[in-house]
C-alpha cells in the first residue's frame, strides 16, 4: 500500500478560529514538499488527490489534529489512516510520545524544537505562530518555518519505518486505528449537548478531582506526575 505521511503548520490550536500556514507532505519514500495554504500550486492538487487516494495509507502524528484542518479547509480527506502518537502512547502511557521527545528518545535525533527558532517581535515576512498563552508562541520566517516542517515530516516517516519493523498490534488495527475516522466525524459533524447539565457535571469532577487531589498530597504523590504514579 501507498504511503503518505503529512504535516501542518497552523496559527493556533483551535482549527474553527485559526488558519492552516503550510502543509508538510511526502509520498512514499520521495522527496517532502511543502504547500503554502494561500498559493497552494500543481502540488496542492497531488496532495488533495493522494488525500482521496483508498489505497493510499495516511500517516501523522496526532494525525487527528491535521485532518481535521485539512477538511475544515477544503482538502477532504479518505481513510485508511495511521497515527503515529497514538502507537507510541499505546506502547508506554507513561512515556511522553510527542513527536520531538521520540525523535530524540527512538531516533537518537537531535531535533529543532519550535520555540527554540521563533521570535517574539514581527517582522517584515514573518508568519505569526499560535496565541499569546501557548508554549512556542512568536513569530518566524516562512523559509525557517518550512525547515521546521520537513524535520516533522522527517520524524514522522522515520517512526513509521520503525514501527514497520517492530510490527502493529491486532489491538491497535482494531480498536484504535478505526476511531481516527469516527473520531474526524464527529468532529466535523460536532454533538449536541446540554449545557446546563455539563455544567453541573463539570462541578461535580472538580469536587471529585480536589478530593483526589488532597488524598494524593497525604500520601505525598503528585497525581499528575506519571512517573511518580507508575512507582506507586
Amino acid at each position: 500500500m501507498n504511503k503518505l505521511f503529512v504535516d501542518t503548520e497552523t496559527t493556533g490550536l483551535n482549527p474553527y478560529k485559526d488558519y492552516l500556514q503550510l502543509i508538510g507532505y511526502a509520498n512514499g519514500d520521495g522527496q517532502i514538499e511543502i504547500i503554502n495554504f494561500l498559493n497552494p500550486d500543481f502540488k496542492g492538487l497531488f496532495f488533495s488527490a493522494c488525500l482521496k487516494a483508498t489505497d493510499t495509507l495516511k500517516v501523522g502524528h496526532n494525525l487527528n489534529f491535521d485532518l481535521l484542518f485539512l477538511n475544515l479547509n477544503e482538502y477532504k480527506t479518505v481513510g485508511p489512516y495511521f497515527d503515529t502518537q497514538l502507537y507510541f502512547h499505546i506502547q508506554d502511557p507513561y512515556q511522553s510520545s510527542k513527536l520531538k521527545d521520540l525523535g530524540e528518545r527512538i531516533l537518537k535525533r537531535k531535533v529543532i524544537r519550535l520555540e527554540d527558532i521563533v521570535e517574539n517581535k514581527e517582522k517584515e515576512g514573518y508568519i505569526k505562530i499560535g496565541h499569546d498563552n501557548e508554549k512556542g508562541y512568536g513569530f518566524i520566517e516562512k523559509d525557517t518555518l518550512s525547515r521546521y516542517l520537513v524535520q516533522d515530516v522527517t520524524l514522522t516517516r522515520d517512526l513509521y519505518k520503525y514501527i514497520e519493523h517492530r510490527g502493529v498490534s491486532e489491538y491497535y488495527v482494531r480498536v484504535e486505528q478505526p476511531l481516527i475516522q469516527m473520531i474526524l466525524d464527529m468532529e466535523l459533524r460536532g454533538i449536541k449537548i446540554d449545557r446546563d447539565r455539563l455544567e453541573i457535571f463539570d462541578k461535580e469532577l472538580r469536587k471529585e478531582v480536589l478530593k483526589l487531589e488532597k488524598y494524593f498530597d497525604r500520601l505525598g504523590i503528585n497525581p499528575r506526575s506519571p512517573k511518580q504514579v507508575r512507582e506507586y
